[in-house]
């Protein structure tokens, strides 16, 4: 397992979170932002563009579509937790989102 699969304590989550705006830890397994979009059009884009970059990254999210919101919820399976790796899909969606629309 490389150094990305290793599942991360709670306290370096929780301190990792505090730099990720939007984001919160659900339980010890998964953590996830609500965005908000103008439209639903605009949500499934959104969608299209996360779906986009987790292929990139071959890390792949738990999507929910309600109406103009997007639930986005990460975990790696492998580790049974969080890692780095959905810390890093969490950057770069945030980042994504920023230039969004």
């Amino acid at each position: 397992m490389g150094s990305q699969s290793v599942r991360l304590e709670p306290a370096v989550i929780d301190e990792r979170l505090s730099e990720l705006e939007g984001w919160e830890r659900t339980d010890g397994q998964w953590i996830e932002r609500v965005f908000r979009l103008n439209s639903f059009p605009a949500a499934i884009q959104w969608v299209n563009t996360i779906a986009e970059q987790a292929e990139v990254m071959n890390h792949h999210p738990r999507i929910v579509i309600d109406y103009k919101r997007v639930t986005v919820q990460l975990t790696t399976h492998d580790a049974n937790g969080l890692t780095e790796r959905d810390l890093f899909a969490a950057r770069q969606f945030n980042a994504r989102f920023e230039t969004f629309g």
